[in-house]
């Protein structure tokens, strides 16, 4: 489907070819057969994620949690994960699969029991070479954090995720905790304590109303500059999916549309300035602009997420396609003494995420990143419409913005000007990503 992005500027939404000028355009219409497909980003050694709900108690009440302050309104008096049961589980998906590409420490807040967390990790270390063992990361809300935590990081390499969203006084109306002054604060320290560990680290930055509603323009490189004096390697930068009006980004509301348009103009500003400067470190740049321009430039499909192929854990023994369906066990599969992977095939509620798709949604296949989006979530998807096919429409602007953006820049003269550079940064970005992977 060819869609027009600006004057004299067309984008194939299905092949991913930007064509130039109206004579270009009818000839690629008229020889449309002649262009090659898509390019399928394949992974020829695919193996499972383990996502662990280490913890389904979480210190923190952030606003717009969809699991119901990490509990996924699971009523049961067993909270945590036990190092028996990390391993049992792990040592079964490993010799299922033969390999498990990752395993992440979710929650709640899974620094909660994190001495169960040291054990298992060590048991990997012990029992699995470095060429076996998965890659490990844990999910946190930041707040957790001593001189024991920092040392098994260390230690085991565990790359470190958690949030902000935006300046303090914004991240602190979003995510509070009983007896936390300031979330913001204790994240803030926790990133400068662990700077001098040579691992991944990562900041959310979920947006809401809260950071929309009095967006200025230039506001966003002014919050990028504070995380990226924290020691930040990367950024995600993720709209808000809730009905609460507190939070809601009302794109029907003309103020918030117009400010959040100018917020997603100033992320992908943001990346280009990063991307095209010489001496620049790519330091907490967003992977999804990025993203979006390696995939034009390189013409691959965007695969969409792994949820249905690998497995969330509970602690109480339960394993779902992804961690966003543990709020509904008809999505669970009982991990007891008689489990085995034909129950997870069996299971309809498991094969309708594994089979579910953005290439089945309408208006999916008329978007201008119908190839390249990273946004679909089946399991956000799923909690906020009870509907795996239903798209959320903060995500699908943001989304539309900068497609259009990357596709404008890659036509321009600063792009022409910049090229060498901006491709020899796109390396490195990917050299770095890799280098923390090892």
């Amino acid at each position: 489907m060819l869609i027009e992005v600006d004057k004299d500027i067309w984008f194939d939404n299905e092949k991913v070819f930007i064509i130039l000028g109206n004579d270009n355009k009818n000839k690629y219409a008229e020889n449309y057969n002649d262009y090659p497909v898509i390019k399928e980003k394949k992974n020829k050694n695919w193996y499972p994620t383990l996502v662990f709900l280490a913890s389904i108690r979480c210190n923190l009440q952030c606003k717009y949690c969809f699991a119901h302050d990490g509990t996924y309104d699971i009523d049961d008096e067993k909270t945590k994960i036990g190092f028996e049961e990390f391993k049992k589980t792990f040592d079964y998906f490993y010799n299922t699969y033969g390999h498990i590409n990752a395993i992440s420490f979710f929650g709640g807040e899974p620094m909660i029991d994190y001495k169960e967390i040291e054990k298992f990790c060590a048991y990997l270390f012990d029992n699995y070479n470095k060429d076996e063992r998965p890659l490990l990361g844990i999910n946190s809300n930041g707040t957790i954090m001593n001189e024991e935590i920092k040392n098994m990081i260390a230690k085991y390499g565990i790359n470190f995720g958690t949030s902000l969203d935006g300046i303090k006084i914004h991240n602190d109306i979003q995510r509070i905790g009983k007896g936390i002054n300031s979330v913001y604060d204790k994240v803030k320290h926790t990133l400068n304590y662990l700077s001098d560990i040579p691992i991944n680290k990562v900041v959310q930055f979920t947006v809401s109303r809260v950071q929309i509603e009095n967006y200025q323009k230039g506001d966003y490189h002014k919050w990028m500059q504070e995380i990226g004096n924290m020691g930040v390697h990367f950024t995600e930068i993720v709209p808000v999916s809730t009905e609460d009006k507190r939070f809601k980004i009302d794109l029907e509301n003309f103020e918030i549309r117009k400010n959040f348009e100018i917020l997603c103009e100033d992320i992908f500003d943001y990346t280009i300035s990063k991307i095209s400067d010489d001496e620049n470190s790519m330091m907490n740049c967003p992977r999804t602009v990025i993203g979006i321009l390696v995939r034009i430039m390189r013409r691959e499909y965007q695969n969409d997420c792994s949820a249905g192929r690998s497995f969330s854990i509970t602690p109480q023994g339960y394993i779902f396609p992804c961690h966003s369906f543990a709020l509904d066990k008809r999505y669970g599969v009982n991990f007891d003494n008689d489990f085995s992977s034909s129950h997870i095939d069996n299971n309809e509620h498991f094969q309708k995420v594994k089979n579910a798709s953005r290439e089945d949604i309408e208006k999916c296949k008329t978007c201008i990143g119908a190839k390249i989006c990273p946004f679909y979530c089946r399991g956000l998807s799923y909690s906020m419409h009870n509907n795996m096919q239903e798209v959320l429409n903060e995500r699908c602007f943001m989304m539309d913005i900068l497609v259009r953006k990357c596709i404008c820049y890659l036509v321009g003269e600063e792009f022409k000007t910049k090229r060498k550079t901006v491709v020899s940064n796109l390396v490195k970005y990917h050299q770095v990503m890799e280098l923390y992977k090892g």
